[in-house]
């Protein structure tokens, strides 16, 4: 056999071996770089004005009621669970009663179920408890407008529950439709049922960043014998920010 004939035999061995020691070599060199874990954390912003429904004695249909901030912070627990906690400040605008305004605190802790129904679709559960503080509009356990100086300020403090249910399609990886937020809350110890809807979008700027923006429909039952009412609608914005 000539030295060339060698040649072309070894060549033609060492193509062969090739795809084999290719296939042989560590998981990490020829696959893929592994996906990023899923975020865990979420911090949000949001804030909005409200308007009041309808008209009264005191004000005018679609008058602002109010302006609010709200923080929040919740954690991924895995398995379609999550909690969260959150603050909320409501800034009233000032009476006659009270010429530099008054402001309502929100102090809440919650838990979560989400099951994804389908790849674009999903439905959650929160049950929420809270604290609310601040100009509350109660005295002695009473609704009083929320404006009465002889009443104390109208400061009571009260514990309160709440039950949502959400329902959200994620029509791309930016947009999300938020159908509806459905809420049902009201306080232990007096009547205080505060239902609403809510219907947004959300938009995700990429893996950690997103904004949002809903408006709002809510009715009120204070326990003074006139039932279940419209109170106020509103139209909010928001940030999030995930990690």
């Amino acid at each position: 056999m000539t030295k060339f004939t060698v040649s072309l035999f070894a060549a033609a061995l060492l193509l062969g071996a090739a795809p084999a020691v290719a296939a042989d070599l560590p998981a990490g060199v020829v696959a893929a770089p592994p996906a990023a874990a899923a975020a865990l954390n979420t911090l949000s912003f949001e804030a909005s004005p409200e308007f009041y429904a309808l008209a009264s004695s005191s004000h005018s249909a679609n008058t602002i009621a109010d302006w609010y901030g709200k923080i929040g912070y919740s954690h991924n627990f895995g398995q379609g669970w999550s909690g969260s906690l959150g603050f909320q400040d409501t800034i009233k605008p000032a009476t006659a009663a009270f010429l530099d305004g008054l402001s309502q605190q929100y102090y809440e802790a919650a838990i979560a179920y989400k099951l994804a129904v389908s790849k674009e679709f999903s439905v959650t559960v929160t049950g929420t408890l809270g604290y609310t503080a601040g100009n509350t509009s109660y005295a002695g356990g009473k609704a009083t407008g929320g404006s009465n100086p002889d009443l104390g300020n109208s400061d009571d403090g009260y514990l309160y529950y709440a039950i949502s249910g959400a329902a959200d399609w994620k029509v791309d990886s930016h947009w999300t439709w938020n159908i509806i937020n459905a809420r049902y809350r009201n306080a232990f110890d007096r009547t205080w049922m505060t239902p609403k809807v809510t219907t947004g979008v959300t938009y995700n700027i990429d893996s950690t960043d997103a904004v949002y923006a809903n408006v709002g429909y809510a009715w009120k039952d204070n326990g003074n014998g006139a039932g279940l009412l419209a109170d106020k609608w509103n139209v909010a914005v928001g940030y999030k920010y995930s990690f």
